[in-house]
C-alpha cells in the first residue's frame, strides 16, 4: 500500500527547518529598526511621508537581498536546499512588502488625520505586530515567535502606559526595542544553528 504524504505538511517542515538559522528574525529585526526613521526625521506632509516611505522601501529591499545571500552562504550549504511551492512564495519577502506598505499607508494616514502624537499610532502598530507573530508561531510551531509576540505586547503596552514620555519618544523606544530584541534573538539562533551544523555538506562528505 502506497503511503499518502501531505505535501503541504512536508513543505511546512522543510521551511521550519530552514528558518531555524535565525535569518528570519534578523530580517524582521532590521525591518523594525527601519521604522525609527519615522521618529527621527520630520515627516509632517504627504510629500515627505511618500519620500520617506520610498527610502524605507529601498532599505528593506537591500537588507532582504543581503539576508538572502547570507542564507545561501550559511544555511543551504549546511542542510541543503529544496525548492517547494512555498519556497516560491517567500513568506519573509511578503512580510517585508507588507511592512513597506504599512509604513507608507500608516504614516500618510497619521499625517493627514493629524495623529502624529496620538495614541492610535502605538496601538495601530503593537497589536497587528503581536498578532502577526502569533499567527506565524501557530502556522510553523515556532515557540520563539510566541515569546516574541508576548514581548511585543507587554513591552509595547508598558511603554504606552508611561505617563511622562511624549508619544514621539515612546514610538522611538518601541521601534528600537522591538527591532533590537528581534535582531538579537536571530543572532543567538544563528549561533546555535552553526554549532549544530558546523560543517558544510561538501565538508561533511569528505569526513571518513
Amino acid at each position: 500500500m502506497i503511503e499518502q504524504y501531505d505535501v503541504k505538511e512536508i513543505e511546512r517542515k522543510i521551511y521550519t527547518t530552514i528558518s531555524q538559522d535565525g535569518f528570519n528574525q534578523m530580517l524582521i529585526g532590521l525591518v523594525l529598526l527601519g521604522f525609527i526613521i519615522n521618529t527621527i526625521i520630520p515627516n509632517d506632509s504627504f510629500i515627505t511621508g511618500l519620500v520617506f516611505s520610498l527610502i524605507y522601501g529601498g532599505y528593506c529591499v537591500i537588507i532582504s537581498i543581503i539576508i538572502k545571500g547570507l542564507r545561501k552562504r550559511f544555511t543551504y550549504t549546511r542542510i541543503g536546499y529544496v525548492k517547494t511551492k512555498q519556497g516560491k512564495l517567500d513568506l519573509m519577502l511578503i512580510f517585508v512588502l507588507f511592512a513597506v506598505l504599512f509604513f507608507a499607508i500608516f504614516s500618510i494616514f497619521c499625517i493627514e488625520m493629524n495623529l502624529r502624537d496620538h495614541p492610535v499610532r502605538m496601538i495601530g502598530f503593537i497589536f497587528p505586530l503581536s498578532a502577526g507573530a502569533l499567527l506565524y508561531a501557530h502556522l510553523y510551531h515556532d515557540r520563539l515567535w510566541f515569546r516574541l509576540a508576548a514581548f511585543y505586547l507587554i513591552y509595547g503596552v508598558a511603554l504606552f502606559l508611561i505617563p511622562f514620555l511624549n508619544y514621539e519618544t515612546k514610538m522611538f523606544l518601541m521601534y528600537a526595542g522591538f527591532g533590537i530584541i528581534t535582531l538579537f534573538t536571530g543572532i543567538v539562533r544563528l549561533h546555535r544553528f552553526l554549532k549544530t551544523h558546523p560543517g558544510t555538506i561538501r565538508e561533511s562528505a569528505h569526513v571518513t
